[in-house]
């Protein structure tokens, strides 16, 4: 059994943010995010696995030599590792054979088979930390604006400027950087009110209705068409998520990471 680590120093994780929601982080607003990455495999076939729960395997040495299986209804081509005598396999990168020391694992086990299924979470553990992956604008000049500064803003005519994609965006280059507090798993429906609004959803002071109301990220059909706004922070959340995920989410209710943070701006974080 895969035991608790030691104190170790912490790990780098690269996490992407659209620039709504990167700016909600720099400004303290969003403390939570919930992200489907390395999950598709269980929530393919959700009513057939139990969460179990999270492990963090040993600081010191690797465990399980593992043979690579294939398994083509994996998205991205990846891989399921299985350990020799098949009791435990870890859905992993497919390019190492054996589970990463520290670093947290979740474990589902499948209702039928029995099999124990271990998945390394994407966004590291406690005290880790995440550098935020956002779009990146550089002028001739070499000035550098970040597409989260640019929210209802755009450049001068005739300003040249080249754009690079949050996916390609280097650490190096990267300006926000966040300590996690906590990652666990949970079914995305779940949530609760406080933690939609942690998740970064916009609320402000309805005129008409003269009461709170929470933004509706679902686009609109035309400009003509009256503001649409959400009576609860839950609902303003599920329009968020659909708007990025798509409609069909609403009628599931899969397993995600749920990663709790906190902003720090230093770029090298060692405690």
């Amino acid at each position: 059994m895969l035991l608790s680590s030691a104190t170790a120093p912490a790990k780098e994780y690269p996490i992407l943010m659209q620039p709504s929601m990167a700016k909600a982080t720099r400004i303290g607003v969003k403390t939570q995010t919930r992200r489907f990455t390395g999950l598709h495999y269980i929530n393919a076939t959700i009513e057939q696995w139990e969460c179990r729960g999270t492990i963090i395997t040993p600081v010191s040495a690797s465990y399980y030599r593992l043979q690579r299986i294939k398994k083509p209804s994996i998205p991205n081509k990846k891989s399921i590792l299985v350990t020799e005598d098949d009791n435990y396999s870890i859905v992993i990168s497919a390019s190492t054979t054996k589970c990463d020391a520290n670093t947290l694992y979740v474990m589902f086990k499948h209702t039928e088979s029995g099999k124990t299924v271990y998945i390394k979470s994407p966004y590291g553990k406690t005290k880790d930390v995440l550098w935020v992956r956002e779009t990146r604008y550089i002028l001739e000049d070499g000035e550098e604006y970040w597409a989260s500064d640019m929210i209802g803003a755009e450049f001068e005519q005739g300003v040249q400027y080249k754009t690079v994609p949050s996916i390609h965006l280097k650490r190096i280059h990267a300006k926000l950087f966040l300590k996690v507090e906590s990652v666990s798993i949970e079914r995305l429906w779940d949530i609760s009110a406080d933690d939609a609004i942690a998740e970064g959803i916009e609320g402000y002071f309805h005129d008409v209705y003269k009461r709170k109301v929470w933004k509706d990220y679902m686009p609109t059909k035309t400009k003509d068409e009256p503001e649409l706004v959400c009576s609860t922070p839950i609902t303003s959340f599920k329009t968020l998520i659909c708007s990025i995920h798509g409609n069909e989410l609403e009628d599931s209710n899969p397993y995600v990471w749920v990663v709790k943070f906190n902003l720090n701006a230093l770029k090298n974080i060692q405690q």
